[in-house]
């Protein structure tokens, strides 16, 4: 009976000895599992409070249901959505000059080209169609080699341009095959200026733009083409270009004044104003609300779709009759017999700012001659003086 007891007392004290073993081992790892937690996952103390940590069983102590220790892998990170980059708008401002480029009077004469305030509302950038015809290209295979002269660069980097604050794009206006070769003349100008993104031509010459045409077409790169003039509608100028070469254009540029008489037209896409400052022999064309409705009216007759712009008049030979000059009273001794689409740059940016309709999708175009019809032209219509320091209604007159 003895030997029964004492064995039975035996098992309880090692039963015993091993419940306080399991105490004070839990008792030991305790403050180590806090510190793992701590300094690799934080997971309890920060769920359940800092008296919690990681237990053997990976959950912690005191909030159960809250796993912790060795986190299952969450399987790759997804990708973000990229933010779409928004498409740019193709609104664009051509400036197209005659010989001169923009060294003429009637700019000259202005401190700006066009005035800033609301531009980059109406356009995203400018194309400048710096005119050729007094380019003379580079030769690269001398030693040293000679650049080609300024007059293209003069053009893409004119100042009042620049002053618009708008990306520039760099164009060429090509004409008059006879002196130099249409294929020449592209050869040389994309050897002096690999980065043009386009050219220009004149439908008054239509033997060179065949010839043109013709060389353009046989280029690998793709550029962007124009052809400036007044066919009307788009369909008017896809039949002229297809007898004229069969170039497909981007643009064609219709021009919305007159040079001379035109076609013995009594009419004009402005209302008549009031006259230029003597001793200009110039009635200008009315800056009003009705004059520029009267502008956009009869803009979107012609300019349809996206690719035929509206073009005006910054300087040169842009001036017509449109009534009988007998019937122009005499007034400060002068006969009012011309009319001078010669608009000022605040004109063209108050046309701009009141348009009444979308036309041409945004694209709008100003064309900057050189001089005035002299007489034994076929429409010898001038305003006078006609020297060089005339700049009629292009700058604004004192009543403007």
């Amino acid at each position: 009976m003895n030997s029964i007891c004492l064995i039975i007392l035996l098992a309880a004290v090692i039963v015993l000895v091993y419940y306080v073993y399991l105490k004070y081992r839990e008792g030991f790892e305790s403050p180590s599992r806090v510190t793992e937690i701590v300094e690799k996952h934080n997971t309890c103390q920060t769920q359940c409070g800092s008296a919690s940590w990681c237990k053997e069983d990976k959950h912690c102590h005191g909030c159960e249901d809250i796993t912790c220790g060795t986190q299952p892998d969450p399987g790759p990170t997804p990708t973000p959505t990229p933010t779409p980059t928004p498409m740019p708008s193709n609104r664009k401002l051509f400036l197209i000059p005659e010989a001169f480029g923009f060294n003429v009077p009637e700019i000259n004469n202005q401190v700006e080209l066009l005035p800033t305030s609301s531009i980059s509302k109406h356009f995203d950038s400018i194309v400048v169609c710096a005119n050729s015809a007094k380019y003379v290209a580079g030769n690269h295979n001398s030693n040293p080699p000679v650049p080609p002269n300024n007059v293209m660069t003069d053009q893409w980097n004119n100042q009042k341009v620049k002053d618009l604050k708008l990306p520039i794009e760099k164009w060429a206006f090509v004409c008059c095959n006879e002196s130099v070769p249409a294929s020449t003349k592209i050869n040389n100008l994309l050897k002096d200026y690999p980065y043009i993104d386009g050219f220009i031509m004149d439908f008054e010459d239509p033997k060179s733009v065949t010839a043109f045409s013709t060389e353009f077409k046989k280029l690998k790169k793709k550029y962007k083409f124009g052809l400036i003039g007044f066919r009307g509608n788009l369909d008017g100028w896809k039949s002229w270009a297809a007898q004229h070469g069969g170039l497909s254009f981007d643009y064609y540029f219709n021009e919305l004044y007159t040079e001379g008489m035109y076609e013995n037209q009594t009419t004009s896409y402005y209302n008549i104003g009031k006259d230029a400052d003597p001793p200009s022999n110039a009635v200008c064309p009315l800056n009003d609300k009705a004059s520029i409705n009267k502008f956009w009216k009869s803009a979107s007759k012609s300019c349809n779709g996206t690719t035929t712009i509206p073009t005006v008049c910054g300087s040169g030979n842009c001036q017509e009759v449109i009534w009988p000059t007998s019937s122009m009273s005499d007034k400060n001794n002068i006969k009012y017999e011309c009319f001078d689409e010669r608009l000022s740059g605040k004109f063209i940016m108050d046309l701009i700012d009141g348009k009444t309709q979308d036309v041409a999708g945004g694209n709008f175009a100003i064309w900057y001659g050189t001089g005035q019809a002299k007489s034994g032209n076929k429409n010898p219509v001038s305003c006078k003086p006609i020297s060089t320091g005339d700049w009629g209604c292009a700058v604004p007159p004192n009543w403007n």
